[in-house]
């Protein structure tokens, strides 16, 4: 059933109004992400012979605004030209490569959710301090999937790409079972954008919110729904269980650390209050044992170590 007058005019609208957007704000990543989810349409409206004028509205009017974009506006123009000789590119190889390095340092479970800060500091190359300036660190490694390798290892990036195939799996189910198609195949083409997207750049709390809301539309879709069960003895199920729940202890233990270095750090600071610089020092070096990525606690533990050596009695000072 073709879609009304009313709805195509409301696309048209739309799909200009984004890819102005998505052109103006310079992100390279994202017009990468674009042409994803573009190729997504165009393999959908050939496999599925879409009619003729859904595949114009679907490509045509996104590459439409993109290329009057480029033609009214020279920053667009600059930075799409600057793409090759960019300096900014080479802090995110940089990212890359170290990623990789701490992955290769920390093969199985990684360094840790959300470390990557700490971590890539031992990693920072001469060609990143020339680019990106020496006080400068990075977060994220700017790839989705380095970024779950070096932070959870062969463990999180083997979780991380089986979910990706389930995804895909119960995606293109949907796509041939949903009816009307094309609101499905908008979806997994909005995926596909978000996905290559991340694999220039990092994602965010509203981008993988959005993921989310857009694959539960996706699959709500499907006409039917179908389970595979998986092929497994008592005896593996119990030793699967093990195994989840030994590692469940684990990532809730890792977890918790952070949180136990900050109460003794908060507690150290409490002691300073006091002057008691003695308990303060044990507490800091709690703290730091527990997470010594956190610069603040090793400064403040120095800190206290020199005021304690400043204050302290010599034998000679006894007599």
């Amino acid at each position: 059933m073709a879609a009304p007058p009313a709805s195509r005019v409301a696309y048209v609208l739309i799909a200009t109004l984004l890819t102005a957007g998505l052109s103006v704000t310079g992100s390279r990543s994202s017009w990468l992400g674009l042409i994803a989810g573009l190729v997504i349409l165009g393999l959908w409206s050939l496999k599925f012979k879409a009619h003729s004028r859904v595949r114009a509205l679907a490509l045509g009017v996104p590459l439409a605004a993109a290329l009057l974009l480029g033609l009214i506006s020279p920053s667009f123009r600059q930075r799409l030209a600057s793409t090759a000789t960019e300096r900014s590119s080479s802090p995110r190889v940089s990212g890359w490569i170290s990623g990789l390095w701490i992955w290769a340092e920390h093969p199985l479970l990684g360094t840790g959710p959300d470390t990557f800060v700490y971590s890539f500091r031992k990693y920072k190359n001469l060609a990143y301090h020339q680019s990106a300036g020496l006080g400068t660190t990075q977060g994220h490694a700017h790839n989705d999937l380095v970024q779950w390798a070096a932070t959870t290892g062969l463990l999180g990036l083997g979780i991380y790409l089986w979910t990706l195939i389930v995804a895909i799996s119960a995606a293109l189910n949907a796509l041939r079972s949903a009816r009307p198609a094309w609101p499905a195949a908008g979806a997994l083409a909005a995926l596909a954008a978000l996905w290559v997207q991340n694999l220039f750049n990092f994602s965010t709390i509203s981008t993988n919110v959005t993921a989310a809301v857009l694959l539960g539309a996706l699959l709500s879709s499907q006409t039917r729904m179908r389970s595979v069960p998986i092929p497994l003895g008592p005896r593996a199920r119990g030793g699967l269980g093990i195994i989840l729940a030994a590692l469940l202890l684990y990532f809730v233990a890792a977890a918790v650390r952070p949180w136990r270095a900050d109460a003794a750090f908060k507690a150290a600071l409490g002691d300073l209050t006091v002057n008691n610089s003695l308990a303060a020092a044990r507490k800091m070096e709690t703290a730091v044992a527990l997470n010594p990525w956190v610069s603040l606690y090793r400064r403040s533990l120095g800190s206290v170590y020199r005021d304690l050596a400043r204050t302290a009695v010599t034998p000679d000072e006894k007599k």
